[in-house]
């Protein structure tokens, strides 16, 4: 009996997955970039982080209702530059890993897939006698 088209099937189906393997490697790589780029972004915001409490106010410079109100703004500015800092750009790297670790894991599945389908391709050849 001739396999031919069902060889051709899997063929095409290996073709389709090593292109799905493809495009998850070249999303793999620009996640990664990002990550990186981000953590970069995420050191230099913190080495300004110091900014915010510049200039140094004191009873000498800037007294009165005023001035607390500022200083009161400058703590909540400071909080919140804190909380991007920490919790909103450690989530965003978060997701980044945990978006890789779902591509990378499909690849492995993908790949045992194409092992399959390579053995079965293997079968029926072998059964049609070549």
């Amino acid at each position: 009996m001739d396999h031919s088209y069902q060889i051709l099937l899997l063929t095409n189906g290996i073709h389709a997955l090593n292109n799905q393997i493809t495009n998850n490697n070249a999303d793999i790589a620009k996640l990664k970039k990002a990550q990186t780029n981000i953590i970069a972004d995420q050191k230099e915001l913190g080495s300004k982080k110091t900014l915010v409490t510049e200039p140094n106010l004191s009873n000498d410079t800037w007294q009165g209702k005023y001035a607390t109100e500022f200083l009161e703004i400058r703590e909540e500015v400071g909080n919140q530059f804190t909380n991007i800092l920490q919790s909103q750009i450690e989530t965003l790297l978060d997701n980044i890993s945990s978006k890789i670790a779902v591509l990378e894991n499909s690849n492995d599945q993908l790949s045992s897939t194409i092992i399959s389908k390579r053995n079965e391709i293997r079968f029926l050849q072998q059964t049609d006698g070549g």
